[in-house]
């Protein structure tokens, strides 16, 4: 033990929690290539919310920068140096459900996992758990702007989110929702959502539930091409029931899953799209029948989706890298966008899949890469610059909480003095105004 521990009276507060200090006891928390500048100097999984306060205003006191993750899983850091590393993990207490209400509170370091096993017990469910990837916390979920894939018909998670509490960078706890909404108090849970923390811990989540349905159906559809997926596209909008999920795979995703699922994906189809309803839907146009075989057996939909979540593992073991970015994407866009990604991959010799929801959703673009060596990522980076650049021009913009591994200085949403950016800058003076978070 050293005569001067600069931690002493931050030990005294962690009861419940860990304090990690040194490289090797903080290394195994975290993954990837790191070097020297990358390891924090401090890592602190705090107990309780108590516990929480007094990290923070350990790093007030120390003029210490902090940056959160949810400590699930190993996490990716880059240039922590002299920054305060928080893991959420420990502040995951066991759900409040109530039946009667539809609601669940839920703290903001529960696994997405936990809370599924925990409504499987029930006769309700939270839509946006379909698919969230694993190991992620429900308050890492809101920070990063992940909206699941049901979103079709109801939108996506702040859709189903009553309320959401954080604690700002000062200590202080806000909660706000369309729950809290009165007069006096806006809702700003969307300025949380996709904001990757940088107004504070998120610590607690009120969900909306919804019952979960009696009866599913679902088809995956075989098409031969994006201009096939968007005229479809357009016939789902009008169907009766409107679908719960409809979901795209672009060519290169396509062959991937045909690839990791050979009895699944036929030789002909080009792209696919998968479509589900909550209802039991007795047939399907003619058209679509030609396409794909109906499902209305709940074993054949948890497999369809079982075989078709392969597609990330499949990837991964034919392309062991990747770089990718998340649009909200124009359905109509699509052909036009499959056509830029054919052709930047083949200048950058990197295919580029595309699959996803749109419009209400996400689109994921990944890069595919053989090796992670700098040069190749260096390619990647520029291929999904120019992607991107492509795709603003057709109308899309980046998913909230979506980090550009390029410079995205030309590609910010909204104009510099909208009320919008007026207000999230407000926000982010009054909860962190140290400047603690990086």
């Amino acid at each position: 033990m050293p005569l001067f521990d600069r931690y002493s009276r931050l030990r005294k507060d962690i009861r419940e929690g860990k304090l990690l200090t040194g490289a090797k006891e903080i290394l195994p928390h975290l993954s990837g290539r790191l070097s020297r500048a990358d390891l924090p100097e401090l890592l602190v999984e705090p107990g309780n919310r108590g516990e929480l306060r007094a990290v923070i205003e350990f790093a007030i006191e120390k003029k210490m920068r902090l940056a959160i993750t949810s400590g699930l899983r190993p996490a990716e850091v880059k240039n922590l140096a002299s920054h305060l590393l928080i893991l959420t993990s420990r502040l995951a207490a066991a759900p409040e459900i109530s039946e009667a209400r539809r609601t669940a509170h839920v703290d903001g370091g529960l696994s997405v996992e936990s809370l599924a096993v925990d409504l499987a017990r029930t006769s309700l469910r939270w839509p946006p758990l379909l698919p969230i990837p694993a190991k992620t916390s429900l308050g890492e979920m809101i920070a990063l702007g992940w909206e699941g894939l049901r979103t079709w018909q109801d939108g996506g998670t702040l859709s189903h989110l009553r309320a959401v509490e954080w604690m700002a960078f000062d200590g202080t706890t806000y909660r706000s929702g369309p729950a809290c909404l009165t007069e006096n108090e806006p809702d700003v849970s969307g300025f949380l959502f996709g904001s990757r923390g940088a107004m504070g811990v998120i610590t607690a989540l009120e969900l909306e539930l919804a019952q979960r349905p009696a009866a599913r159906s679902a088809i995956l559809l075989e098409l031969p091409d994006a201009h096939a997926a968007v005229a479809t596209l357009t016939e789902l909008r009008a169907a009766t029931p409107l679908p719960e999920t409809v979901v795209y795979w672009g060519e290169i995703a396509t062959r991937i899953l045909r690839e990791g699922n050979d009895h699944r994906v036929s030789a002909s189809a080009g792209v696919l799209l998968t479509v589900e309803w909550g209802d039991d839907v007795e047939c399907v146009p003619e058209a679509w029948a030609s396409c794909g075989k109906l499902l209305r057996e709940e074993t054949a939909i948890r497999a369809l989706w079982e075989d078709l979540f392969r597609f990330p593992r499949t990837a991964a073991r034919l392309y062991p890298e990747r770089t990718g970015i998340r649009l909200k994407m124009p359905a109509p866009a699509l052909p036009e966008l499959e056509e830029a990604a054919a052709d930047l991959g083949r200048e950058f010799n990197l295919p580029v899949a595309l699959w996803g929801t749109v419009e209400s959703g996400q689109l994921q673009v990944w890069a595919l890469q053989p090796d992670g060596e700098s040069r190749t990522v260096q390619h990647a980076e520029e291929l999904l610059r120019k992607l991107y650049e492509i795709a603003l021009g057709l109308g899309a913009r980046p998913a909230p909480g979506c980090v550009l591994p390029f410079d995205g200085a030309l590609l910010n949403g909204a104009a510099s003095d909208s009320p919008a950016k007026e207000l999230r800058r407000l926000m982010l003076e009054k909860c962190d105004p140290h400047g603690l978070y990086s």
